[in-house]
């Protein structure tokens, strides 16, 4: 039992932490608007970016720069790991 309540703790604040589980932050919401984009990035605190930006296998300098300034195909990327983050938290 206490390792279910374990997981269900670790599972929510995963969830809080990457905020994708609030329809308004859902990548196809988000992608849709470059402004929305940004804001969802400049949301995310260093760890977050970092771990976005390892899950789409970007350099790791990408996590520091600003939303417009990594290129199309990497903010591509990055957004395609959201959307598995996003797809698992789904499933779980």
């Amino acid at each position: 039992m206490a390792t279910l309540e374990m997981e269900d703790t670790i599972n929510r604040a995963l969830k809080l932490t990457a905020r994708l589980h609030w329809p308004q932050n859902s990548v196809a919401t988000v992608e849709q608007d470059c402004a929305a984009e940004c804001r969802w990035w400049n949301s995310l605190d260093g760890d977050e970016r970092n771990a976005f930006v390892r899950g789409a296998r970007l350099p790791a300098n990408c996590a520091d720069s600003d939303w417009l300034d990594i290129s199309e195909v990497h903010r591509q990327a990055i957004l395609n790991a959201a959307r598995a983050v996003e797809c698992w938290f789904r499933a779980s």
